[in-house]
């Protein structure tokens, strides 16, 4: 399945962030820098390969969505009367259907699972920003809420 992967790799990014802090630290201290470069490079393998493996099974289930709903739309058009037919309007709404439409759900197959993953992981980075950096972290993670997430809601209507 895809969600286990993903929650495998939204764990393996944290912790990343947390290995190349330690990592910076150790050229001051020379202590376990190997463990944390070995960590670094675990966690970025981690999530290459579920990249990877997630973005070509949702692109296929999305192909299989997309496959199937022109198939539906295909169907319907033929059950159409001539009348209706001979209507140019008509075929144009079916082939934006056919074309620009179901591509939407393609689309919306390899982000869906991101409407769960990104908050999840959104708090698991303010966990670890409270227990590294304290309460100034949430003061900026709290800014940072309500400043960019409506700006972009802003910019994408």
């Amino acid at each position: 399945g895809v969600q286990p992967v993903m929650g495998l790799s939204a764990i393996c990014r944290v912790v990343q962030s947390i290995a190349l802090g330690f990592l910076i630290e150790s050229f001051q201290t020379n202590k376990n820098g190997y463990t944390w470069a070995s960590v670094l490079v675990f966690c970025s393998v981690v999530v290459l390969f579920e990249h990877h493996h997630n973005f070509f099974f949702l692109w296929r289930k999305g192909m299989q969505l997309r496959t199937a709903s022109v198939a539906n739309i295909f169907a319907k058009s033929l059950r159409l009367s001539s009348i209706q037919q001979a209507d140019v309007s008509l075929s144009g709404n079916v082939m934006n259907l056919a074309s620009n439409d179901v591509e939407r759900f393609m689309m919306a197959s390899l982000f869906i699972s991101h409407i769960f993953w990104a908050p999840v992981q959104s708090i698991a980075v303010l966990g670890v920003g409270l227990w590294l950096i304290g309460y100034a972290f949430a003061a900026g993670f709290a800014l940072l809420v309500v400043i960019v997430v409506p700006l972009q809601s802003y910019l994408a209507g």
